[in-house]
């Protein structure tokens, strides 16, 4: 796993910039970035024999649990509840291929953090995609802004003494 965590956050880019290039943008700028690496499996194929459409989901959230569990605060897994993704499939992933995700905390807001991931394998780019989660205060409320240290290790700057 790579967890960068320096830096400030900013926007994405523009839709022009490839999640691959916005991921690597972010890590020059040390803002917060991780890699993970998986295998696909049987259960993780369709009856063609590639990915199922699910898997790209479940390890863009894999990658941001383990983003969530660098922070040295596991409560957030708790905390922050995804209200948005969407993903784009660039080319078929294959029974066996050992693939890599990336993920960059991309944008910060009141009580939001926007992550851009892409999944890549041997070929190139297989899937990328964006995922909005919010922070709550762990029960049935809505959203929670965000308390200053927990913006700091969302953004990658340390916060500011007054």
């Amino acid at each position: 796993m790579n967890v960068g965590a320096s830096g400030a956050a900013a926007g994405g880019g523009g839709s022009s910039d490839s999640a691959v290039d916005v991921i690597a943008r972010a890590a020059r700028e040390g803002r917060p970035t991780v890699a993970i690496r998986r295998q696909l499996q049987w259960p993780d194929t369709d009856a063609s024999g590639h990915q199922h459409f699910s898997v790209v989901r479940q390890w863009a959230e894999e990658a941001e649990g383990e983003f969530l569990e660098s922070t040295g605060r596991p409560e957030l897994l708790k905390h922050l509840p995804r209200v948005r993704y969407e993903a784009d499939f660039r080319q078929r992933m294959w029974l066996r291929e050992t693939l890599e995700v990336r993920l960059a905390v991309v944008a910060v807001g009141t009580s939001s953090v926007t992550y851009r991931f892409a999944i890549t394998g041997a070929r190139g780019t297989a899937a990328d995609g964006t995922m909005i989660a919010v922070h709550t205060d762990g029960s049935e409320g809505g959203p929670v802004p965000w308390p200053d240290d927990l913006r700091a290790t969302f953004t990658g700057t340390p916060p500011q003494v007054i």
